[in-house]
């Protein structure tokens, strides 16, 4: 059965299946060998090209025996270019490739690693190629709670089963790529990040994992609160162990031809933006009827104290205490020498007027809304007249949570060495 013809054609064509695995930290675990080590690495490495080479040599054998797939005339496996690309080159592969020359192929596509949750469950292991969650917990699956507990979990395997968000995601992504040489098609690998990463951070791991040759990744699963900890939070809500913080929010207001096109509110910033392929924009910046300065520029952001953590910080603009009331005036990528971020009173107002601008520019407020601009069009931005009320359940510590989480001392600290850990 096929559920649209397009499946139909590519089945006929490439009949391509996807041989994947489970158990993959319960191996490391019985073999003693640590998720984050260079043995993890040699390891299924060898693995993986035992898997790969037993599934060449079956779908050969297939092909001999029903046929070849629809399209293995000219393929990388007919020329051998697929051999090369991996550099499978010794003697085992050697036998294997004259015979798929030989022979064909049943299978165009062969390998691709599905995440195997509930499977892994029947057959007692753990899913797909994912580390354990934690060594014992409980796991709601359709409307039940399971007890999870690793497999074959005694003193010997106890210390090789490392919960998936303490380990570093470096040598799951290294270990992706490993793999990824004996696999043709995906993997169902996730990352496990922990709620004090940085979007840097989860940057350099997509980064790292297209370095490594990986094809795809599959979620990003981060930390939730446990059930205990929402229950205690829960609890100082209701009683009122808590405190309520005002943050100034910020109104936006499109003009053409003395009339008002549109009105936004938000909470960061205000922004005009190019089209990344169009010419730069002219903008005359006014406070208070004074000519504050003339920007060439591929935009502008004007950004509340909340907002100077986010997009503004990101084009070098300063960090604002979040209770300070004013604005950030931040041109981005202002054609001149120095060109500095600029900080007036909130009350005053800003107002921008397009005197050049490309075929596609923007209005948005906190990056969404996005409202297209003219030559001409003049915007006004200024402090609204509600603010935002923001819940805090504990003291907040502004400048340690910009050390924890914006500069990123792990970061800092590589680079200062020289190089990676």
């Amino acid at each position: 059965f096929y559920p649209v013809p397009y499946a139909r054609l590519t089945n006929q064509k490439y009949r391509a299946i996807g041989l994947g695995c489970s158990g993959y930290h319960h191996m490391l675990a019985k073999n003693g060998i640590r998720w984050e080590s260079e043995e993890h690495l040699e390891f299924v490495d060898q693995v993986f090209e035992t898997i790969n080479q037993a599934a060449v040599e079956a779908s050969s054998d297939l092909a001999l025996e029903k046929g070849r797939y629809g399209c293995f005339e000219g393929s990388d496996w007919q020329t051998g270019a697929y051999f090369d690309k991996r550099g499978y080159s010794d003697e085992s592969w050697r036998k294997i490739r004259e015979k798929v020359a030989r022979q064909g192929m049943r299978n165009g596509y062969l390998l691709a690693i599905a995440p195997t949750g509930s499977t892994s469950i029947i057959a007692g292991t753990t899913a797909g190629i994912d580390p354990i969650m934690k060594k014992f917990f409980l796991e709601e699956k359709k409307g039940s709670m399971l007890p999870r507990i690793a497999p074959d979990l005694d003193a010997d395997t106890y210390w090789y089963y490392k919960n998936a968000h303490l380990i570093d995601q470096e040598w799951s992504v290294r270990a992706c790529g490993v793999r990824q040489r004996h696999i043709d098609q995906a993997q169902s690998m996730n990352l496990y990040i922990t709620n004090d990463y940085t979007l840097r951070q989860v940057l350099n791991l997509y980064i790292r994992a297209w370095e490594c040759g990986v094809k795809t990744l599959y979620y990003v699963r981060s930390m939730s609160l446990e059930v205990e900890e929402f229950e205690e939070k829960l609890e100082q809500l209701i009683a009122g162990n808590y405190r309520t913080e005002a943050r100034m929010t910020i109104c936006g207001e499109l003009y053409r031809d003395g009339a008002r096109i549109c009105q936004t509110v938000g909470l960061n910033d205000v922004t005009i933006n190019r089209d990344p392929v169009e010419n730069t924009l002219e903008l005359d910046v006014y406070l208070e009827e004074q000519l504050v300065d003339s920007y060439q520029a591929d935009g502008i952001i004007i950004a509340t104290p909340t907002g100077s953590t986010g997009y503004s910080l990101s084009a070098g603009g300063p960090l604002i205490y979040p209770g300070t009331e004013c604005l950030i005036v931040n041109p981005i990528c202002a054609h001149v020498l120095g060109t500095n971020a600029i900080i007036v009173p909130a009350a005053g107002g800003i107002e921008i007027h397009l005197t050049r601008a490309s075929k596609d520019a923007y209005l948005l407020t906190d990056g969404r809304y996005a409202t297209h601009l003219r030559q001409g069009d003049t915007v006004r931005v200024y402090k609204a007249e509600t603010p935002t009320r923001i819940v805090q359940l504990e003291k907040h510590q502004f400048f340690e949570t910009v050390r924890n989480k914006l500069l990123d001392r792990n970061y800092r600290r590589m680079h200062h060495r020289g190089g990676s850990e």
